[in-house]
């Protein structure tokens, strides 16, 4: 719940105490009605919301009623005729002095003070010029006159607060929307569908509504996205190891290697024509499917964010996707045997990647063509603008990966996962998914190696329902 929203909530819990009451059925009221203001509150995104639904909503009346029932509750007519009696007699000898007199009412400049806080909090961020100027607009009813009941019909009537309102909340959803990823339709969307929801400039309740649907409908597309985000990783690993058991039989530094090799090119060849299969009968989806999705091809490539909206990305080569496609479509998915694949002349050759983890010059490179792209875009203006410490935080929530920094947020590697064999087959280097030349042919049958598919199968046919045709 936002701070001062609770502050607000908390007052008008502390006057509903004030009236006690033994009576169990307003007992009862009582608690229901806190229980829906706090739930209220919870809904509301900040106090201008809230105070304004709370003013003009059904709960502000339920309190005035619950009040006037406990107040009857405990009134005596008797002595209330008596106190009733005592103020009059008080009231007609006393003399009404100047200093007696009840304050006079605030002027509408005074009165619309209350928003100066968050005025200045918005102009420090420099971007947010449409909630400035719907900010501006308020303040110039002081301009029209000083009497605040005149003041706040005109508020009323043109709307300035809903539309303040409005107009902050769709300029806030249209600068994340210019600094997010483009491919990530999942969270673009809700982003988009809030956008509109202040645009048609609907009341705080209908927001709310709206709002608590998108998040379910959000849900949904975010689970499908994080399926597609497996399933890139997942046949690009595949590709990767198989093509590294390839070279190893091609290059055939000695037997052994040869062996590994050949074991490790065609267990993958069939884990991918599994996955395939898979794919087809739970999702309704190909190959050609995949190969048309901008953001699966996007996740085939291994991308390591470079800014918070992970806008930008460091990726394997974009050559390697035409190789993936070839291999898939040529070699995995074909009727070739194993042996014409190995003798197959492969047009595209996936390409390894730069040692990044022990070059910081390269990742300082790509942070600042990163930087130099993002330049112009009002979010990341803003960024720029806090302090040293403050970008660090919001980097380590993000999960950016900074320059130098070990980067652990990818449980897929594929940076890391494409370590060539070493001709003179001692071992030493021979990496293949954490299998050296020393395992066996019985230990790679086994599959002594973590790989992505069957995590991939199993989510597959978890989440087949939101993808079955």
């Amino acid at each position: 719940m936002d701070k001062n929203v609770k502050l607000i909530v908390d007052g008008y819990i502390s006057q509903m105490d004030e009236y006690k009451t033994t009576d169990p059925e307003l007992k009862k009221e009582v608690s229901e009605w806190k229980a829906a203001v706090y739930k209220f509150a919870e809904e509301c995104e900040n106090i201008q919301v809230f105070s304004t639904s709370m003013l003009e909503g059904p709960l502000f009346t339920q309190m005035s009623d619950l009040i006037y029932k406990i107040t009857m509750e405990n009134y005596d007519e008797t002595q209330g005729a008596a106190n009733a009696e005592e103020v009059q007699k008080m009231y007609d000898s006393a003399s009404l002095t100047q200093d007696d007199a009840p304050p006079p009412l605030p002027t509408i400049r005074e009165y619309l003070e209350q928003y100066r806080y968050g005025y200045d909090v918005i102009k420090e961020t420099k971007y947010r010029k449409k909630t400035i100027k719907a900010y501006d607009d308020l303040f110039a009813v002081a301009d029209r006159t000083d009497d605040l009941m005149e003041g706040q019909i005109i508020i009323e009537k043109e709307g300035l607060v809903r539309k303040m309102t409005a107009v902050n909340g769709r300029e806030v959803a249209e600068t994340l929307l210019e600094a997010m990823d483009p491919l990530f339709e999942a969270v673009r969307g809700m982003t988009e569908e809030t956008a509109e929801q202040y645009a048609d400039f609907l009341t705080p309740e209908e927001i709310t509504y709206r709002s608590s649907v998108l998040k379910i409908e959000t849900i949904k597309k975010v689970n499908r996205s994080q399926i597609f985000v497996w399933l890139g990783a997942a046949w690009a690993l595949l590709t990767l190891e198989y093509q590294k058991g390839k070279r190893a039989v091609h290059a055939w530094p000695d037997d052994k290697t040869a062996r590994i090799g050949f074991n490790l090119m065609n267990n993958r060849r069939k884990r991918m024509r599994q996955l395939h299969k898979t794919m087809v009968e739970v999702m309704g989806i190909t190959w050609d499917d995949l190969m048309a999705n901008e953001f699966i091809k996007n996740n085939m490539l291994g991308p390591v964010s470079l800014d918070i909206m992970a806008r930008c990305k460091r990726t394997l080569l974009a050559d390697n996707i035409d190789a993936i496609d070839e291999i898939v479509r040529e070699e995995v998915l074909s009727d070739l045997t194993i042996l014409e694949v190995l003798k197959r002349n492969q047009k595209t050759i996936v390409a390894g990647n730069v040692d990044h983890e022990k070059s910081n010059q390269t990742d300082e490179e790509y942070h600042m063509i990163a930087s130099e792209k993002n330049s112009s875009i009002p979010y990341f203006i803003y960024m720029e603008s806090l302090s040293d410490e403050d970008k660090m935080i919001i980097n380590k929530q993000a999960n950016v990966k900074l320059p130098g920094e070990e980067k652990k947020d990818s449980k897929i590697d594929l940076f890391n996962n494409f370590d060539d064999f070493d001709s003179s087959g001692n071992g030493e280097n021979n990496k293949m998914s954490g299998m050296d030349t020393k395992d066996t042919k019985d230990n790679i049958l086994k599959e002594k190696t973590t790989s992505p598919t069957k995590t991939a199968e199993s989510t597959l046919k978890g989440l087949g329902r939101f993808f079955k045709r």
